[in-house]
């Protein structure tokens, strides 16, 4: 299976992680100070497993943005 990009884990290329299993978690933060200015956070976590080259791995993605 292969893995990576806005659907799983960003930062990472479109499917340019091949894994036999893996666990993902992807946290979103908004803060709103109006109706026109907002902040925002993103962190995503992925643990995965590949049993032909039997690696094991932990790859991090995180971004910040304000919209206005």
């Amino acid at each position: 299976m292969r893995f990576g990009f806005i659907n799983s884990i960003r930062g990472f290329e479109e499917n340019s992680i091949y894994a036999s299993l893996f666990n993902v978690i992807n946290t979103e933060y908004r803060y709103q100070f109006s109706n026109a200015i907002y902040i925002h956070s993103i962190t995503d976590f992925t643990h995965y497993q590949n049993q032909i080259t039997n690696t094991k791995e932990k790859l991090y993605g995180f971004g910040f943005g304000i919209l206005t």
